[in-house]
């Protein structure tokens, strides 16, 4: 079967994996994503700019203790005693491409503050397509104002 050539209006032919405006449309070649982390004294938004929809994540959080984790992909789960949280859907919805919340967490205050950590972070696409790995990040955490009990 012969490759199918895309000849765009005007233009001269899109370069591989491209469309004839210049947008990716193969997630394996050049999908991307960035991960930002902002913190308050007890929560934290983890942020996303992808330009693919995101189908699932892992990452690993330090330097606070979590108690909570909630994202827009319906499943999304912590595990306390190693820090890794992973988000997905069973019924395969995604979040869409663009930016926006990646997964919200709450987390135990801390008397001095600290320095909330991701790493080994993965992020990928509606089809299981990798879009970003190896990811870190970091957030100071301001410490709490009286009795943190």
């Amino acid at each position: 079967m012969a490759k199918e050539t895309t000849t765009c209006t005007g233009n001269p032919s899109p370069a591989d994996n491209f469309d004839c405006d210049g947008n990716c449309v193969n997630a394996g070649a050049c999908g991307i994503a960035g991960v930002t982390v902002t913190a308050t004294g007890s929560t934290a938004t983890v942020s996303y700019d992808s330009n693919f929809p995101v189908g699932g994540f892992q990452f690993a959080v330090s330097g606070v203790t979590l108690t909570g984790v909630s994202s827009g992909l319906g499943d999304a789960q912590f595990n306390s005693e190693t820090g890794v949280v992973i988000g997905f859907d069973f019924s395969g919805a995604t979040l869409p491409a663009g930016s926006g919340v990646l997964a919200e967490l709450s987390f135990e205050e801390v008397v001095g503050g600290a320095t909330l950590v991701l790493s080994d972070g993965v992020v990928s696409s509606n089809e299981g397509v990798t879009l970003l790995s190896g990811f870190s990040g970091s957030a100071d955490v301001p410490g709490c104002q009286t009795d943190c009990a």
